[in-house]
């Protein structure tokens, strides 16, 4: 199945690219006819959210961490009606941690069950956060960074999953996606948006977002209510993972009846991107407003096919 993927990033106007703190993963799975791709958006007001972001996208697109492992219970259903192509930068550092905590976490000595700090915590999730502590735990900090650091990083999530690409029968032509918190996916087919999830509408996003922290449940304010959706797809089907200043924006867009999937859909390259969000961070909306938040954006673009 011929696929086309494009993913755009670019940090706060006015930062680096050490200071971006979004993440992001796309990976084919060899020999079983699934993509996987996901997003997430560190809170920047907390500490080393950018590697808690990565270790997210990263645990969902190797397929270690799914809903179960991020929200357990809480998680909610709805229903619609490979190689590592980028990884988001993770540091040498966290990726020697990543070998030793999680590829040698089959041996008991390395981590087993009794080593979990919350009865009943996910498993999984349990190693990504004990990965966090350990790459945190490297750093020579202040006495005052120490303070914050012990709330833990928070960051976003949106999974997508997409099954079938290499089989000929329709039924396999899957998607599922899971979410925590504001980073959204989009649906597209011949032109227009037919599905969007977990926010449906630009009035939907605020500054308190649900979020999945990299402390103990009981040591955190928040912890993120997961939320699940599955549909079918087609080809010639599209999928836009965006972060959540992006996300809103567009959403904004299409409610103002913009063309805006024509002009995502047309990017090619990341100076094409950096024009797009330069332009639109100074546009101003009739309310004086700014019609795209200063904030990092990221969206990986994915079309299956060619339409039929």
């Amino acid at each position: 199945m011929e696929l086309s993927i494009n993913f755009f990033f670019e940090p706060k106007s006015g930062n680096e690219f050490a200071e971006y703190e979004d993440a992001f993963w796309v990976r084919r799975v060899d020999g079983d006819g699934t993509l996987r791709l996901a997003v997430a958006d560190g809170a920047t007001e907390t500490s080393f959210a950018r590697p808690w972001a990565e270790l997210l996208v990263r645990g969902y697109g190797k397929g270690n961490l799914d809903s179960k492992d991020f929200c357990g219970a809480s998680s909610a259903q709805e229903e619609s009606t490979g190689d590592a192509v980028q990884v988001g930068g993770l540091t040498t550092l966290l990726r020697r941690l990543l070998k030793t905590v999680l590829w040698r976490a089959s041996s008991p000595r390395e981590i087993d069950a009794s080593k979990r700090t919350v009865p009943g915590e996910p498993f999984a999730l349990a190693r990504y956060r004990r990965c966090w502590r350990r790459y945190v735990g490297s750093k020579s900090l202040p006495w005052y960074a120490e303070e914050k650091l012990a709330l833990g990083a928070f960051s976003t999530l949106l999974g997508l999953t997409i099954y079938g690409l290499d089989s000929g029968r329709r039924r396999s032509r899957i998607w599922s996606s899971i979410a925590v918190g504001d980073s959204c996916l989009f649906q597209l087919r011949h032109g227009k948006l037919i599905d969007r999830f977990p926010i449906v509408a630009s009035t939907e996003f605020g500054s308190r977002p649900e979020l999945l922290g990299s402390s103990e449940p009981e040591r955190i304010v928040q912890t993120g209510r997961c939320v699940e959706r599955s549909g079918a797809w087609r080809h010639g089907d599209s999928f836009l993972l965006m972060t959540d200043a992006l996300a809103c924006w567009f959403l904004t867009m299409i409610e103002a009846g913009h063309p805006v999937i024509e002009t995502l859909q047309g990017l090619r390259d990341r100076q094409s991107f950096l024009e797009l969000v330069t332009h639109r961070r100074r546009n101003v909306d009739s309310t004086s407003d700014v019609m795209l938040k200063n904030d990092d954006v990221t969206m990986i673009v994915c079309r299956i096919g060619a339409e039929r």
